[in-house]
């Protein structure tokens, strides 16, 4: 713990020690409700004319306990910031939502977007809310619709990379690979030194380009059987790549998705 920390270190530097510490450390799920406070008492001790910068502190522990599931832990920091804030601040609004995210609760969503919509739409701090309606709708599985929205935020956020890189995910998960790859040429120009963007971008314009091509010359009368059998083969191995690559961001990818693709494939 930092019980033991020189006397003369500055507000910043233990700022930056508390916010690094219950980041990484509870979403290790290492800390404990009693440790996170020891924290937070210690922060405020040492820094009565700094003292607001606690609650800094507390929306960290918060988010990082939704990451790790310890509800008992989120209540406990949300309880503090609604006494502190109430649910006119939208950050405390904005975790309040996650927090029906999150939630087991059958109506979770429905009630997340209703805390969501009570927020004002006043700034550009209003972004965040935008982009956890968008997720609302993403979880909800009204792709078409988030597809639709993220658009719309990005007309007004055009630097935003992480929402550039969600909606190729989406383009993606609706098979629409043209779009797609357009949202890695827009990434390309926010960040062309990232290699990350080109290696998606690569993968999405050889994979699918080569089940394409596959597809057509099977599909020649010129073909021979023996050559079927080898570009057949390429096209299985396309397949449990392109499945490789998008099932760590769809989660739900099977059979299903194989079988859609093939029809798409044998459209084209």
């Amino acid at each position: 713990m930092l019980r033991g920390l020189n006397k003369l270190l500055t507000w910043e530097i233990i700022l930056s020690v508390l916010i690094n510490y219950n980041i990484i450390t509870m979403k290790n799920n290492k800390i404990s409700l009693e440790e996170a406070r020891d924290l937070l008492r210690y922060f405020r001790e040492k820094n009565d004319r700094k003292r607001d910068e606690c609650w800094i502190i507390y929306e960290q522990v918060a988010l990082a306990s939704l990451d790790c599931q310890r509800f008992d832990i989120f209540n406990k920091c949300l309880s503090q910031l609604k006494e502190k804030f109430e649910l006119d601040s939208q950050r405390v609004a904005r975790l309040y939502a996650m927090y029906f995210e999150v939630s087991e609760s059958e109506d979770g969503l429905s009630m997340a977007n209703n805390v969501l919509d009570k927020i004002p739409d006043v700034d550009d701090a209003n972004s965040q809310v935008k982009k956890r309606k968008i997720a609302i709708l993403k979880a909800q599985g009204e792709t078409s619709k988030a597809i639709s929205e993220l658009n719309k935020f990005l007309k007004d956020y055009m630097h935003d990379q992480e929402s550039w890189m969600e909606l190729c995910d989406l383009y993606i998960q609706d098979q629409d690979y043209v779009k797609a790859a357009f949202c890695c040429e827009e990434l390309f120009l926010h960040n062309p030194h990232n290699h990350i963007f080109y290696q998606r971008f690569a993968e999405i314009k050889a994979l699918y380009g080569l089940l394409l091509t596959c597809s057509q010359v099977i599909s020649s009368p010129k073909c021979t059987a023996l050559k079927k059998k080898d570009y057949l083969k390429i096209i299985t191995w396309g397949k449990i790549e392109l499945t490789k690559m998008y099932e760590e961001k769809v989660p739900k990818i099977s059979d299903t998705y194989l079988k859609s693709l093939s029809v798409h494939i044998a459209s084209t």
